[in-house]
């Protein structure tokens, strides 16, 4: 089982809502809400790029593209019931991505409001 923890919280909305968060080899991660699991947070995770996952935040790229162009195309499952400091886990899930009812439409881009500016 992978675990990763959380860098930065990209969008947050009564909860966190898409984060970005890294392993112990330093690789980068994504993560959004898919629901409410009763206390916890369930989350989609992919790895991520560290490009796009700038393009990301500068508003250059939606979260589907995102998270559809993980690495390998591997894609997981967490669920974060205790939120603070501790790692998540991720549990590797099987088939495409695509299959799922987990993506985001297209066209969700970070809020201009949490974006960096621009030089």
């Amino acid at each position: 089982m992978k675990l990763i923890w959380l860098t930065e919280i990209l969008d947050y909305y009564d909860g966190i809502q898409i984060f970005a968060g890294q392993d112990a080899n330093g690789c980068s991660y994504v993560g959004s809400l898919i629901d409410r699991a009763g206390p916890a947070d369930r989350y989609l995770v992919t790895a991520a790029a560290p490009e796009h996952l700038r393009q990301f935040r500068e508003g250059r790229l939606d979260l589907r593209t995102l998270l559809l162009a993980a690495p390998g195309g591997q894609w997981y499952l967490s669920l974060d019931q205790e939120g603070g400091d501790t790692p998540l886990r991720l549990t590797p899930q099987s088939g495409p991505l695509t299959a799922t009812d987990y993506l985001p439409e297209p066209g969700l881009f970070l809020d201009a409001a949490a974006r960096p500016a621009r030089p």
